[in-house]
């Protein structure tokens, strides 16, 4: 390879673990998700009858897509399971993804896959912008691995969600299994947590002749990660759960599963899972307080910025980092964020096309870490605002279209209720922590589940 042409490190020699920027007809359903959603569901679009003839409303048995359990199940699969292939890592999700990409591309032109081309196309575009910014500093050889790992993540792991979902019953059933296990975990991880053993990484790590990793205590309990790479992935996972639990109809498997989803959510201690638990816990209050108020989400952004305004006059500090300060465990944290993003825009307005690449990234010399912990900052400081609007695009349609359809119904579907308010949590947190890996796969599943969730049952004009 030519001198000239640095070659880019691979994903774990820049830190991609901790998110750091180098300083300076959808198939068979499977039986196994068979999952009622009786007591979550109030009605699915696939159930409704011909109301011309009959006028009556049935109902039908969901099941989770088959391709979206075995997708679920790779990535619940230890991450230290794994063998190389040259310089790529290949987990059971990676192996998942490879396998079931030839056939994401025949089920993409079924009729029955929801349509949402602008969204479908700015996701393709992002890995193409990718490596153009790559190829801007690096030799063609280089960048084949990181480019290629990342349109896996990506693009692959959204088309598995685009093409396995058909119907929002569909997707209540995923709600409805995901939240089943989480379930199970949660109470697994706090128990961990409180012994200060992690139940999983102690079992694993010892029969693959690894050291076991004790993350660092905080509270007086260990950081659990389970099955995940890093405490933060299992804490956000755990708190896909918290929609799904609190619009369960009767009261008492409500309070069971959100305590359940909460265990699993503290045992993390990490301000990004809490963060993401909060969010949705104070959307569903006043979801719960506003009831039949068709406007409340536009109330509760007119009262969000008061409060904004509010503190930015009466604080000596930006509300920015009052919010900080309360949303991360340590003080210093919140400081250290701050600083992280102040630098890291400097190096996006120097770099706004291409990025920087994997090169140092400019900061202070007493900012010693070249950790960046936040997903969208890492993103953009690498390659590029275009690439952040490609990437983000889908999310982003999904947060208003999903806002949209919930304000203009008294009684908002509790599937569409449960994916938006996390969805949006996803968005506030990963401005905070660092997605990679699983945890990057779960977030572009989300993206691409929103085409379909979203979309209006028959009849209605909305």
């Amino acid at each position: 390879m030519d001198e000239d042409q640095p070659r880019p490190p691979s994903r774990q020699d820049t830190g991609e673990e901790h998110g750091e920027v180098a300083a300076v007809d959808t198939g068979p359903s499977s039986a196994a998700a068979d999952v009622s959603t009786e007591d979550f569901v109030p009605y699915a679009e696939d159930s409704l009858t011909d109301a011309g003839e009959s006028g009556a409303v049935g109902r039908r048995r969901a099941k989770t897509p088959w391709l979206m359990t075995l997708f679920l199940l790779c990535l619940l699969v230890p991450s230290d399971l794994q063998f190389s292939v040259g310089p790529v890592a290949l987990q059971a999700y990676r192996i998942y993804l490879l396998l079931v990409a030839p056939l994401l591309v025949v089920k993409y032109l079924s009729p029955r896959v929801p349509k949402a081309p602008v969204c479908d196309i700015a996701m393709l575009l992002s890995p193409f912008w990718m490596t153009v910014t790559m190829l801007s500093r690096y030799d063609a050889p280089s960048v084949i691995e990181p480019a290629g790992v990342l349109a896996l993540e990506t693009v692959v792991a959204y088309f598995v969600a685009r093409v396995s979902f058909t119907s929002r019953a569909e997707v209540g059933a995923f709600f409805g299994l995901l939240v089943k296990i989480i379930m199970v975990l949660g109470p697994i991880g706090l128990v961990g947590a409180v012994l200060h053993r992690d139940p999983v990484d102690s079992v694993v790590r010892p029969l693959l002749g690894l050291p076991v990793i004790n993350y660092d205590e905080r509270l007086g309990m260990q950081r659990m990660s389970l099955m995940f790479m890093h405490p933060i992935h299992w804490g956000i996972f755990a708190s896909a759960g918290v929609g799904t639990a609190l619009m369960t109809r009767q009261l008492l498997p409500r309070v069971i599963r959100t305590a359940c989803v909460g265990m699993g959510v503290v045992s993390c201690l990490s301000s990004g899972g809490l963060m993401a638990m909060m969010i949705q816990l104070i959307l569903y209050v006043w979801y719960r307080v506003t009831p039949g108020f068709r406007s409340r989400w536009w109330v509760l952004l007119g009262l969000m910025t008061v409060v904004y305004f509010g503190i930015e006059f009466a604080s000596n500090r930006s509300a920015l980092k009052v919010a900080l300060s309360y949303l991360t465990l340590s003080p210093g944290t919140a400081h250290w964020r701050l600083l992280i993003w102040e630098h890291g825009m400097n190096n996006v307005y120097m770099n706004p096309v291409f990025g920087l690449g994997f090169e140092d990234w400019v900061r202070p010399r007493w900012m010693f870490s070249g950790s960046m912990d936040t997903f969208w900052l890492v993103m953009t400081v690498r390659h590029g605002v275009p690439y952040f609007v490609l990437f983000s695009f889908p999310t982003a349609w999904a947060l208003y279209a999903g806002f949209r359809m919930l304000g203009q119904a008294r009684r908002p579907d509790p599937v569409v209720f449960a994916y938006v308010i996390f969805l949006l949590s996803l968005v506030l947190a990963a401005a905070t922590v660092h997605y990679w890996a699983t945890l990057l796969c779960f977030y572009s599943l989300f993206s691409g589940m929103g085409p379909c969730c979203l979309r209006s049952a028959p009849g209605d004009k909305n």
